[in-house]
Order: C-alpha cells, then sequence, then structure tokens
C-alpha cells in the first residue's frame, strides 16, 4: 500500500500534467488525467492521516486548488473560443443563404 506522500507525489505531479494538458488545448488527456487523479484522491481520503502530517497534507492540497483554479480558467476560455467560432460559423452560413437567396432572385 502506498503511503501518504507518495499519493501526494502522485496527485501533485497529475495536477501539473492537467495543467500543462489544459495549456495546450489536449482535452481528451486532461479528462483522463483527471480520473487518475480522483482515483489518487479517493486514496488519499481513505487514509488515516496522523495530526503532525496533516499540515503537509493541507499544503499539498491548497497548491493542488491553485493548479486547478488556473486550469479551470483555461477550460473556460476554450470554452468562451469554441462559442464565438460556432457564432460566427452560423452568422457565416445565414449571409451565405441570404446570398443565395439574392442571387435566385436575378
Amino acid at each position: 500500500m502506498e503511503t501518504y506522500q507518495q499519493i501526494l507525489s502522485i496527485c501533485l505531479e497529475t495536477t501539473k500534467q492537467l495543467l500543462q494538458f489544459a495549456e495546450e488545448s489536449q482535452w481528451d488527456q486532461l479528462e483522463a488525467g483527471l480520473k487518475k487523479r480522483d482515483k489518487s484522491l479517493q486514496q488519499l481520503l481513505a487514509l488515516n492521516i496522523v495530526m503532525e502530517d496533516s499540515l503537509k497534507v493541507r499544503q499539498a492540497i491548497e497548491e493542488i486548488k491553485k493548479i486547478d483554479r488556473r486550469v479551470m480558467a483555461l477550460a473556460k476560455e476554450n470554452r468562451e473560443k469554441i462559442f464565438a467560432n460556432l457564432k460566427q460559423r452560423k452568422q457565416g452560413q445565414k449571409m451565405k443563404a441570404a446570398y443565395g437567396r439574392t442571387i435566385k432572385r436575378y
């Protein structure tokens, strides 16, 4: 069985990978990484961590949360770009259709 230090290390490394995936717009890998990290976090929660070690765990979790906020910001930016592109595409299709109707009249 892995120690809490090993599990924390896995969680932190996976979280850093998640940020890299988000920065590179590798959303499929990000999703797979989230599942991996969630599994490790569940293992961590199942452990009995002594009081002396709780500060280390807390600090690591704070770092994970900080990185997660950055990942979420990148995901939000990507979502907004996708919606903007879809909106432009729909607008282009409407313009094309209107142009087509105008041409048919003449």
